[in-house]
């Protein structure tokens, strides 16, 4: 079972029988998936919270065990022209720490499709402990590592809205992880949200979905995605990422869209 906790000591506990987030004085509540039997103490700005963990006050840097008996640990961090943090090998590092994770290197290296990106290093440097990765999005790395770790304690992960999703998507590519890995995770997500007919329609039309879908390995998807895009969309059809998430240089392979615009024209789609 992963756990996160937080190192700056004791503080307020919730109250017996109330699950209810504490708030530090001044700041505002920042929620994000985990599973409910994590646990988090930290002078009242880090708190067990349901199904979800509360993260008062972003300077505090949050502490993921992915596995009790790893040999590795992920810190990931912000770079920033005003902060720096020392990490437990005496490095100086140029940014602000949002998260660490304990992990089997093993485990991280046989999620990569190939040796290259910022987790590399844990197979280049195979007497190293501790790895400096940048990154800010500790939510989707934190399921990366629990479906790459084997846990089932993901029932949190299935409350992801389609932007979480994108990002997890987004995350495989910049750390050349293998995305089919998450295929399982991904049909279990879609079905619980009503399955692919429910998804909005604007998916279909930037081709995001189809997207998803071919990388995720769901064929159901990717059939009816396409055909949604062909039928839906007025004008040219293309890939486009849409306003208010993630920008990557993903893109669907041009004779996927070419096709979708083939059998539009011709009719001949079912």
């Amino acid at each position: 079972m992963s756990s996160a906790s937080s190192s700056l000591g004791s503080g307020p506990q919730p109250a017996a029988g109330n699950n209810g987030p504490i708030q530090a004085p001044g700041n505002s509540l920042l929620v994000l998936p985990a599973p409910p039997t994590a646990t988090s103490v930290s002078n009242g700005v880090i708190v067990s919270s349901g199904s979800a963990l509360v993260l008062a006050n972003w300077g505090t840097p949050l502490h993921f065990t992915i596995d009790p008996n790893g040999d590795a640990t992920i810190i990931l961090y912000k770079l920033s022209d005003i902060a720096t943090y020392i990490d437990p090998c005496g490095r100086r590092i140029r940014g602000r720490q949002v998260a660490d994770f304990r992990v089997s290197r093993t485990a991280i290296i046989n999620g990569m499709k190939e040796s290259q990106g910022p987790l590399a290093q844990l197979a280049a440097y195979s007497n190293k402990e501790y790895f400096n990765v940048r990154g800010t999005d500790f939510s989707s790395f934190y399921l990366w590592c629990r479906v790459l770790h084997s846990h089932t304690d993901i029932e949190d992960s299935y409350k992801k809205d389609f932007k979480d999703a994108w990002d997890i998507l987004v995350m495989s590519h910049r750390y050349f992880l293998k995305a089919e890995l998450m295929k399982s995770w991904f049909a279990e997500w879609l079905d619980r949200k009503g399955g692919i007919t429910a998804m909005d329609k604007q998916y279909f039309t930037s081709l995001m979905a189809v997207l998803m879908c071919w990388e995720f390995d769901h064929p159901l998807g990717f059939h009816y995605g396409t055909r949604e895009a062909a039928y839906l969309k007025a004008g040219h059809i293309k890939f486009t990422i849409l306003r208010g998430f993630q920008k990557t240089r993903l893109a669907l392979p041009p004779l996927i869209v070419g096709r979708t615009k083939i059998s539009r024209s011709s009719g001949n789609y079912c």
